[in-house]
């Protein structure tokens, strides 16, 4: 019987581990959207080379916020996690654009990419496999180009697909070094 009293407290520790991994997302990911969506706290320390680069990068911003809402509206564990990985990538892709020089920005990045640890970590063998289909499922959003960056991009030369094939050729970056490619 001891051995069955051990493996119920071990279950019922690994539920509230999870239940407060869980709960301490779901603050960190409301401070995230209220600072970066909301308050719009990087927004002076942002600059661009040009209107289209800014506009690329508003539309990815938009996008993301969306899908975090989206993520959250789940109300799982998963939901969570995807939607802190999708705030984290959201922190790095306005640090490309100077965010990260505001005094708020590594306080923040450090309370995301924590929150997104801890909650992997609590995450039972199980659980952990499921949200890794999840976030495989969960691309980062992508914008739809506008007709006129299109008409620019023809206008220079550029090609683009106008079908809704793969694109292989594109650095996969859900991944931290941003360097692999899908495939």
């Amino acid at each position: 019987m001891p051995q069955t009293r051990n493996a119920a407290a071990t279950g019922t520790t690994a539920e509230l581990a999870l239940h407060q991994a869980t709960a301490h997302a779901r603050q960190v990911t409301n401070t995230f959207v209220h600072d970066f969506y909301e308050r719009r706290i990087f927004d002076p320390y942002l600059s661009f080379a040009s209107a289209e680069e800014e506009q690329a990068y508003r539309d990815r911003e938009e996008a993301r916020q969306r899908a975090i809402a989206e993520a959250r509206a789940r109300g799982t564990p998963e939901g969570d996690l995807l939607a802190l990985r999708l705030g984290r990538e959201q922190l790095e892709d306005a640090a490309r654009f100077g965010a990260d020089r505001s005094p708020d920005y590594a306080g923040l990045y450090s309370q995301v990419s924590s929150a997104e640890r801890d909650l992997r970590g609590a995450m039972g063998p199980v659980q952990r496999e499921r949200s890794i289909a999840v976030l495989d499922e969960a691309p980062t959003p992508q914008p739809a180009i506008s007709p006129d960056v299109l008409a620019s991009l023809r206008q220079a030369g550029v090609t683009i697909a106008e079908n809704d094939a793969p694109r292989t050729n594109l650095p996969d970056v859900r991944t931290p070094d941003a360097m692999r490619t899908p495939g």
